[in-house]
């Protein structure tokens, strides 16, 4: 919505995607989208979402995390690799 408010106000598109943290590509299919088929059309759009490979040992990290904090972002990553190739 805040793309269409932004709109509104009469900022040109790269402005917008700024704001909103939206691609301009999005930007300019909301705005369509509006105009084509109204705020209807808008609500209804769907977004592709990837769903990240660790996902599910989510919890199971959380929890080793939290027994173990690791000391670095690298510490981190390293032991999430091999969490990983332990699993599968």
């Amino acid at each position: 919505m805040s793309i269409l408010w932004h709109k509104h106000l009469g900022l040109p598109h790269h402005d917008i995607a700024k704001l909103s943290s939206a691609a301009p590509n999005t930007v300019t299919t909301t705005i369509r989208t509006d105009i084509e088929k109204g705020l209807s059309g808008v609500e209804k759009r769907h977004f592709h979402q990837l769903v990240s490979q660790i996902e599910s040992q989510r919890d199971f990290l959380k929890s080793y995390f939290l027994k173990y904090p690791p000391r670095t972002l690298k510490e981190a990553a390293a032991e999430i690799n091999r969490q990983r190739r332990s699993i599968g």
